[in-house]
């Protein structure tokens, strides 16, 4: 209930943040910046009403998907399944939540480079990259947090066809990639913290690419020692 009050609070601020700065600027504001934070395109400015309508479409996905899970769940008579599926769908409440406290941070981001590029949009005002890349970095932790607290599913968390061989396997997969993502975000905002942003969107991307196939490879590595353990105890 909690997270339900704060992500319809999120939507409004931003919505609300969002159409009051709409009737204070021009019809034409700066809508895309470099790697410098210096405007490279101009547009209208309603296209600032993007992310909050992307906060709309989160919150749309999740209750679909919420429902979808409720729906299958209730199609088994295995009371694990049901109980699985309660425990995903607090999982998912909580994402959510926290993927929508990233989209209202980047929209009130893009606010204040809308309005101080207005004043000086030759100026370099300020390192978008490096700004967008630290609130990745916290994001990845987030949900590097969540990750272990999923069970088996089709839908969230660390899905390969070995970790969703069992239980087990689904546990060990989840953990390890909740360990992964929280020293990725760790390492993302430090390294942000220090070089400039091109160089943070880099080392971010290249570090994504690393834990991804570190993941699979240890997710591997798990469901071949289960399904071994498996088939000495037949």
């Amino acid at each position: 209930m909690k997270t339900k009050v704060v992500k319809i609070a999120l939507l409004f601020i931003s919505v609300a943040s969002t159409l009051i700065a709409i009737t204070m600027l021009d019809d034409v504001v700066p809508v895309h910046f470099n790697a410098f934070g210096e405007v490279d395109r101009w547009g209208s400015k309603y296209e600032l009403l993007i992310l909050p309508l992307v906060l709309v479409f989160i919150q749309i996905t999740e209750v679909l998907t919420t429902k979808f899970v409720k729906k299958e769940a209730e199609k088994s008579t295995d009371e694990k399944v049901k109980n699985d599926a309660r425990s995903n769908i607090k999982v998912l409440d909580i994402t959510f939540c926290g993927v929508s406290v990233f989209f209202t941070a980047m929209n009130f981001f893009f606010l204040y480079l809308t309005f101080t590029s207005m004043k000086s949009p030759d100026q370099i005002s300020i390192d978008s990259l490096k700004i967008v890349t630290v609130l990745m970095g916290f994001l990845f932790v987030f949900l590097g947090n969540i990750m272990p607290k999923s069970r088996k599913n089709s839908m969230i968390g660390l899905r390969t066809l070995w970790s969703e061989y069992n239980d087990i396997t689904w546990r060990k997969s989840n953990l390890f990639g909740g360990y992964a993502f929280v020293c990725l975000g760790l390492f993302t905002v430090i390294f942000s913290l220090i070089f400039e942003g091109i160089a943070s969107v880099i080392a971010m991307l290249i570090g994504l690419m690393i834990i991804t196939t570190v993941m699979m490879v240890y997710s591997y590595k798990v469901y071949k020692a289960e399904k071994e353990k498996c088939e000495v105890s037949k």
